[in-house]
């Protein structure tokens, strides 16, 4: 006897789902809350579904038994492999994990970028006021640069 089971599993980012998916190439379309999968068991289409923003995979009970070496016991199926619901979320997992990994090194990068360019933005504001400094005092300024910075040659003339 079968039925209709909901796994609980650990995704929460439908972004990060989908690149798994893909990454696997799994064929799948998006319902409203939804990610239903082209692996078919014998109530239909294996879906991902959003609860308590978690993504729940409802598939049928038979979809985890038997052994990837003997046939999926609802009929023929059109894969090349056929995974039981375990095997195959574990293989999403594992997915999921390596894409949540790149998005972290991602915005890393991006906070890196972020923090230069304010360090950036910072020496120029400090450039400006010193040549502006400088010049309400009578200074003349001359900019060298050297190496990753720039030096500040002030001079004045005195009559």
């Amino acid at each position: 006897m079968s039925a209709i089971v909901h796994t609980l599993t650990p995704f929460t980012s439908k972004e990060l789902l989908l690149e798994a998916l893909n990454i696997l190439n799994i064929k799948y379309h998006l319902s409203e809350n939804s990610i239903i999968t082209d692996r078919v068991d014998y109530y239909g289409h294996q879906t991902f579904v959003l609860l308590n923003e978690r993504y729940q995979f409802k598939h049928d009970s038979s979809a985890d038994v038997g052994s990837r070496f003997r046939t999926y016991p609802w009929g023929t199926i059109n894969f090349k492999e056929w995974k039981t619901a375990s095997e195959f979320l574990n293989a999403v997992e594992t997915e999921y994990n390596k894409a949540y990994g790149r998005m972290i090194e991602r915005l890393a990068e991006e906070e890196r970028i972020k923090e230069e360019e304010r360090k950036r933005e910072l020496v120029e504001q400090q450039r400006k006021s010193i040549i502006s400094k400088a010049k309400e005092k009578g200074y003349s300024i001359k900019e060298i640069k050297k190496d990753k910075g720039v030096q500040l040659v002030l001079t004045r003339t005195i009559h």
